[in-house]
């Protein structure tokens, strides 16, 4: 991960807390000291909920790139992951 003011990535997780199904992790860049909230979603809970606004074709390129850019992450065999879903 990096920093999003000057890209560093020395990059320190200061707090994690579990709400639900999300975890937030309150993060600081050691080099501008930057703090910055991510958190993270439960990948099958987030295809869930694409599956219940979006049409199937929409569903399948979404799997898709999440497959492409975490390829570690299997989302249609049922696994559980989770999948870094925003920074705010």
């Amino acid at each position: 991960m990096n920093c999003p003011i000057c890209e560093s990535i020395n990059i320190k997780v200061s707090d994690t807390r579990r709400n639900g199904t999300k975890q937030y992790r309150r993060r600081k860049c050691l080099d501008c000291e930057y703090l910055f909230t991510t958190y993270e979603v439960d990948a099958a809970m987030l295809m869930e909920l694409f599956e219940e606004h979006f049409d199937l074709e929409t569903n399948a390129k979404i799997a898709d790139i999440i497959e492409r850019e975490f390829p570690s992450r299997d989302l249609r065999g049922g696994a559980r992951k989770k999948v870094t879903a925003c920074t705010i």
